[in-house]
């Protein structure tokens, strides 16, 4: 799929995907002609980057964290997490005992 039939599909306009692209958040391999192909994937993350920006998070903020919002990458990397997190010290008070 082309990236005008991509961007018609994922309701978002060609100059927003050549955007995500430029921050990382869309991959696109390359034809021989020269062409970027896009799959059901490309369509499924774009949908999420336009739902994420339409309440308010910025795009550079998602190509920061991609894990978080990413199912994709969230399911590949849950698997080599440890669960349950290792214990961490709980921190120190800091409210002070004087009455």
């Amino acid at each position: 799929m082309r990236i005008s039939e991509h961007a018609g599909q994922a309701k978002v306009s060609t100059k927003a995907v050549s955007h995500y692209q430029q921050l990382g958040l869309v991959t696109a391999q390359r034809r021989p002609n020269g062409y970027r192909e896009y799959d059901e994937t490309h369509l499924r993350v774009l949908g999420a980057i336009r739902e994420l920006t339409v309440i308010g998070i910025p795009a550079g903020r998602l190509a920061r964290s991609p894990s978080v919002w990413r199912p994709d990458i969230n399911a590949a990397t849950s698997a080599q997490r440890p669960w349950p997190p290792a214990a961490t010290a709980s921190p120190k008070s800091t409210a002070s005992s004087k009455v």
